[in-house]
């Protein structure tokens, strides 16, 4: 009897294990999709060090490759717009965005590409 409940308690330690860390890199560490379609909002920002920038603020809707939507805050680089209609793959980690890299349309995943397409119309 107690090798059964030993066997028991064993095999959900070992499947609650796996789910949990399956559900924290699913949702902790995913690539999203999204297209430039607006000018972005110029936001004077105080830095470290009494510096000053004036970066763009975009809110932009992502895809990821299955097409599931994500709403996202991101920000130009070196206070300069990001150039309009382009296609940005953007790196999610631990709740923010980590990385964004600009890429070209066919880079874009079949199903996140409908999906934008489907935002403009």
């Amino acid at each position: 009897m107690k090798r059964l409940i030993s066997g028991i308690i064993l095999v959900l330690a070992v499947v609650l294990t796996g789910w949990f860390f399956t559900r924290q890199f699913s949702e902790s560490d995913r690539i999203f999709y999204t297209q430039i379609t607006t000018s972005g909002q110029q936001q004077r920002i105080q830095a470290a060090r009494s510096s000053t920038g004036t970066p763009y603020i975009y809110h932009q809707v992502g895809y990821d490759a299955a097409g599931k939507q994500k709403f996202l805050k991101l920000y130009s680089h070196e206070n300069k717009p990001l150039q309009r209609n382009s296609y940005l793959k953007i790196h999610w980690q631990h709740g923010k965005i980590q990385s964004w890299q600009s890429i070209a349309r066919w880079q874009v995943p079949a199903k996140a590409l409908t999906q934008l397409q489907l935002v403009q119309e």
